[in-house]
């Protein structure tokens, strides 16, 4: 209803159904990525029609796991609003986590998902056998028929859609059934038939249709094609024929054509069989990627004289992609992968690459790439070649080399440096289950991520001192709840990591594969993750208890000090409690950790005018940068949701036996509650303390004292700050996480040469 102020809406306000509804980035040939401009008919034709299909109402729920700069998180969005389903989406570590994702399904038993075909295999190998209430549509990539059969004798209905980006998500839709499978002649799902309102033509070379059975390039027309590229004239031109004299196509069709450069043809029953690509582009765990980008950044590098990338199979049958490079100067393979990070996403950067004297040519002096030689995978390796000492680094070793296709491997090879993906991942826990009936988190492997690590989970290394007494009789101390130790030896000051609001300690993987290899490592994860523990209440408690475990380890000290978001203010507490007792903090490192005193003492008053600050901040960085904060703030909505409404869990019952399960989420409502409420309990007091805070460029949200994040006032003895790039949510993401290494390592080294000194 219009309040008495409110004007009424000029015909010139309407939403008009040829305005862009959003511009989705995809990759490009040059090394630009390209907009793809999508208006609202194109998004309402496409969820309309897909809905006579899936029929979503307000009585289901609808479960997400796509990025929202991936096109099929469009249905997931704007379906349920449509319908008003209820949509739950899931967080980035459940996504990548294949048990993870199954305990959550298992959970909150959804009446509809769709994901790639990827993640569904990798739901598949955690243990995941369907569920018979579930629509599952499948996308993004093409879809192998063992996988369908397994989906479709699992849940109520399965759907394969294809379409690409350009013709608004999806243009075809099948539905998978053990009739349709036994027609398809292929070893994948034909992509089916158009949806309402679109057309599908196969074209050959001079532009004629081909007959059934005869293989063309797709062509697509409807209300599903998008207006091209943004600000890209040429390239529009080029891909979206238009009914224009000249255009003969079109103008027989009478309607603007989209050319996909997907190979395709007829099948007798009216379906559309995939059969590939044309050109360079290739699609990989669901992501389209044109070869000629990352061939275009390599070049970039001063020391590439030409280079080309190309794609092989691995021993998990999965795509991976290879960099074949002619170096003016060689040099180091990790330098050039560290480069693409820096202006690739992670999935673009090739995981291996092989020196060439020079590129295969064609006669027509083009890159033959079919001659290109196969990626030799063993020479993934450079660690010191290690052989196996124990039954479960035998029993790794095998596994490896089988999933990761190398002849040799060392037991302080790291798994993600061979080539080891999410897929892999998944495969090698099962078997493990398998070999040994033990379950890993697979957490467990961003902590330990060589054989001899992983080995040491195996063998139950960490359950040692459990009720065993020691030779002279007496019982040892107890076992560590929280200290998770990940580097041991070295003379240097032991460093230790503080968990952050996550309560777990996994993103400091990037930190600490940066810091010197002689320096010792533990971390401290929250209380209360293990099974049969409670959550501490108040900081002072998680310091106390987090000081009792690391004297355990080390009595006397000293001791460095580091602490993410929360953690920051916890491991301030547990500087002031080491100090009372008179013991050396010679560090305290804050990443991006904000003094509290903003929140305290501020009557209503002051919580209305900052309220209007943080609104007013919020709005400039919308303004600046829509995408950068619409995409932070909807991540950190996401985590808010996920913990307030117990959307995680740590048990799950399993379909098939009926019992309760571990669940591999690294998380519980409960500890989540208990640190907020410790959270708002504790109060900052000064402290004769230097304090070094590590500061996020981006800032993504209101701050008082945006310059010291207000430790200026309780760091008696100073304040260092270092400036890092990315955000509050990316700081230890590549390429971040190794400069907040090198200045961390800067700082640990000052610190070894006063003691030295000393």
């Amino acid at each position: 209803p219009k309040t008495k102020n409110q004007k009424p809406r000029t015909k010139n306000q309407e939403p008009k159904t040829k305005s862009p509804a959003y511009i989705i980035y995809t990759s490009g040939s040059t090394g630009s990525p390209k907009g793809v401009v999508i208006r609202h008919e194109n998004a309402v034709n496409t969820l309309l029609a897909i809905n006579r299909h899936l029929k979503i109402s307000g009585e289901d729920t609808v479960y997400s796991v796509s990025s929202m700069s991936f096109d099929m998180s469009v249905p997931d969005y704007f379906l349920t609003l449509m319908t008003g389903a209820t949509l739950i989406l899931a967080n980035e570590k459940t996504k990548k986590d294949g048990f993870a994702l199954r305990a959550s399904l298992e959970h909150f038993q959804p009446s509809h998902m769709q994901a790639t075909p990827t993640t569904w295999q990798i739901l598949m190998l955690s243990g995941w056998r369907g569920d018979k209430g579930l629509t599952a549509v499948a996308g993004g990539e093409a879809l192998p028929k063992d996988l369908a059969a397994k989906m479709a004798s699992g849940c109520k209905k399965v759907f394969n859609g294809y379409g690409p980006t350009e013709t608004t998500v999806y243009a075809t839709y099948q539905d998978v059934t053990k009739e349709h499978l036994a027609n398809c002649p292929g070893e994948f799902v034909s992509i089916g038939s158009p949806i309402a309102n679109t057309q599908m033509h196969i074209l050959d070379q001079n532009g004629h249709f081909t007959p059934i059975g005869i293989a063309g390039e797709l062509h697509i027309s409807g209300n599903g094609v998008s207006s091209g590229y943004l600000n890209r004239t040429d390239l529009t031109n080029e891909k979206f024929i238009s009914a224009k004299p000249g255009n003969s196509i079109a103008q027989k069709i009478h309607s603007k054509l989209y050319k996909t450069g997907d190979l395709a043809r007829f099948l007798p029953t009216g379906e559309i069989e995939f059969l590939g690509r044309i050109d360079n582009q290739v699609k990989i765990r669901g992501f389209r990627i044109e070869l000629g980008e990352i061939e275009e950044v390599m070049k970039q590098h001063p020391s590439v004289d030409q280079a080309v990338v190309n794609v092989f199979r691995d021993a998990t049958d999965s795509l991976q992609l290879a960099g074949y490079v002619v170096w003016q100067q060689e040099i180091d393979h990790e330098e050039i992968k560290l480069f693409l990070k820096g202006k690739l996403p992670g999935y673009m950067v090739p995981s291996i690459f092989i020196k060439m004297a020079a590129l295969p040519m064609n006669t027509s002096l083009k890159v033959d790439r079919k001659s290109l030689p196969k990626p030799d995978l063993s020479k993934l390796s450079n660690a010191q070649k290690v052989e196996p000492s124990t039954r479960g680094e035998v029993l790794l070793s095998g596994i490896w080399k089988e999933l990761l296709g190398v002849s040799e491997v060392s037991v302080q090879d790291d798994f993600f440096e061979l080539g080891g993906h999410s897929l892999a991942a998944v495969q090698m826990m099962a078997r493990i289950k398998e070999a040994t009936g033990k379950k890993l988190p697979l957490t467990t492997l961003f902590q330990h991520s060589t054989i001899k690590k992983l080995a040491g989970q195996l063998n139950g290394y960490n359950k040692t001192f459990q009720n065993a007494p020691t030779k002279n009789g007496q019982q040892p101390p107890p076992a560590c709840t929280s200290l998770i130790c990940i580097r041991k030896g070295g003379d240097k000051t032991p460093l230790y990591l503080v968990h952050g609001g996550g309560l777990h300690v996994l993103f400091y993987q990037n930190l600490v594969k940066h810091l010197d290899e002689d320096q010792p490592i533990y971390a401290l994860q929250a209380k209360g993750l293990n099974d049969g523990e409670e959550p501490l209440e108040t900081i002072e408690a998680m310091a106390a208890h987090y000081i009792q475990e690391i004297q355990m380890q080390n009595p006397e000290g000293p001791y460095c000090l580091a602490g993410y978001s929360l953690g920051g203010l916890i491991a301030w507490e547990m500087a002031a409690q080491l100090q009372a007792d008179k013991r050396e903090v010679p560090l305290l490192a804050l990443f991006d950790a904000v003094a509290k005193y903003e929140w305290a003492g501020n009557g209503n008053g002051g919580s209305l005018k900052k309220k209007f600050k943080k609104f007013g901040y919020n709005m400039s960085l919308l303004l600046k940068d829509p995408a950068k904060a619409i995409e932070y703030k909807t991540s950190v909505l996401k985590m808010h949701f996920q913990h307030m409404k117990g959307k995680l869990t740590m048990a799950y019952r399993n379909n098939q036996t009926n019992k309760i399960e571990e669940g591999y989420i690294p998380y519980g409502k409960k500890v989540y509650d208990k640190s907020l409420q410790a959270y708002d309990k504790y109060l900052l007091k000064p402290l004769q303390i230097h304090v070094d805070l590590f500061k996020a460029k981006e800032q993504m949200f209101y701050l008082h004292d945006p310059i010291n994040y207000g430790w200026d006032q309780f760091a008696l003895h100073g304040l260092t700050i270092h400036q890092i790039e990315g955000n509050h949510l990316t700081l230890f993401d590549e390429p971040h996480g190794q400069q907040v290494a090198e200045a961390l390592k800067r700082r640990l080294l000052e610190i070894g040469e006063l003691e030295i000194g000393n």
